[in-house]
């Protein structure tokens, strides 16, 4: 993955919970790592259905700091995150 580093932009990627995910982890997980973490509800207009629609809500990871991200985004690869994409 190749990404130009920036100043003043922001990354995020986005994963798709699973059903054993821990969601009351995620404040102290991402405050740890220095990103922000928002959940997006399934169903929401930010989802898209698919063939693989599933009731599991996204989490979007963001930071302007695109190691932070990078180190976020490894954790997470067993759920298929999305790429990392400039904001």
């Amino acid at each position: 993955m190749m990404i130009n580093k920036e100043t003043d932009m922001t990354f995020q990627f986005t994963v798709l919970a699973n059903d054993t995910f821990d969601f009351t982890m995620l404040p102290r997980f991402s405050s740890e790592h220095g990103v922000s973490a928002t959940v997006i509800p399934a169903g929401s207009s930010i989802q898209h259905p698919s063939d693989d629609w599933t009731d599991n809500p996204l989490i979007r990871f963001e930071s302007d700091n695109l190691d932070r991200l990078e180190e976020v985004f490894d954790q997470f690869t067993f759920l298929n995150p999305s790429d990392i994409l400039k904001k």
